[in-house]
């Protein structure tokens, strides 16, 4: 009888299970739990760096706040081929990009300065004609955009 009733009031389709989430959600989802248990630690510690520290979770470092300088020590060599001067100055702590201008020779007033714009500190300028000077001046930028600009230097004759 009891096998009866069991019968019975057995489903005649087995439960559904959902299916399962793609693993991105999963992943983004633990991301989230991260964060926000990251939160809630640093509002807890309210600033003290030894709470911080204790809690096990990967600390960021403070920004320090950088001072760009003045690039120094310009150099400038003829390149490989002709019509190209290569340029380079000093690395800059904190610089974001490095860039160079330069003019036809005698600087005037009225010169146009055409701009170049490095990811380092070196710096290969094409298209010069051969024969002539130019004169040049390099420029840092920091990561809040600001730019110094250094001395001028004449360049040795153009190959």
């Amino acid at each position: 009888m009891l096998l009866l009733l069991m019968y019975r009031n057995w489903p005649k389709q087995a439960p559904a299970i959902p299916a399962p989430l793609p693993p991105r959600m999963y992943v983004a989802r633990l991301i989230e739990l991260v964060t926000t248990l990251g939160y809630s630690v640093a509002d807890q510690a309210k600033g003290d760096v030894e709470a911080l520290v204790s809690s096990g979770l990967p600390l960021k470092k403070r920004r320090e706040l950088i001072t760009l300088t003045t690039p120094v020590n310009l150099r400038i060599i003829n390149g490989s081929n002709a019509g190209e001067l290569m340029l380079r100055v000093n690395t800059i702590k904190g610089a974001s990009s490095f860039g160079f201008e330069y003019t036809v020779d005698p600087p005037t007033d009225k010169s146009v300065w055409i701009k170049t714009i490095c990811s380092t500190s070196r710096c290969t300028v094409k298209g010069l004609e051969p024969g002539k000077k130019y004169w040049f001046r390099a420029f840092v930028t920091g990561a809040r955009g600001q730019q110094i600009t250094g001395e001028m230097m004449q360049s040795p004759y153009v190959q």
